[in-house]
């Protein structure tokens, strides 16, 4: 989809998420990834796209990807990343903040159009 201010693309992920810490989170936060897009020489961290989906788009799940969930509450989102290079594939990984290995890596591929 494009983004709501101008025609580049933006890759929208809905997830069920439970908060499963001991307080409120947000749950951009508790996602813990990133997405990256590389191109021959680079590999380039996408920026977070909560806020530039068009207005008409599931704007009760949007607006959940943006509060912060209860402990034990789950919920339905969406969460998503700014395309920076439209028709190449995005890599989806767990960004836990430590050392260890990721966990988590999905391809997502992108339209040109």
């Amino acid at each position: 989809m494009t983004r709501k201010y101008d025609d580049k693309q933006v890759l929208a992920l809905e997830i069920e998420f439970t908060n499963n810490s001991d307080k409120s989170t947000s749950l951009w936060m508790a996602l813990a990834s990133r997405a990256n897009q590389e191109t021959d020489t680079t590999i380039e961290l996408l920026d977070g796209a909560n806020g530039q989906y068009p207005d008409d788009y599931k704007a009760d799940l949007v607006e959940m990807g943006d509060t912060n969930v209860k402990s034990g509450a789950t919920v339905d989102a969406v969460v998503g990343f700014q395309i920076k290079y439209a028709g190449e594939p995005v890599q989806l990984i767990d960004s836990n903040g430590s050392d260890n290995p990721e966990t988590f890596e999905r391809i997502v591929e992108t339209s040109d159009k």
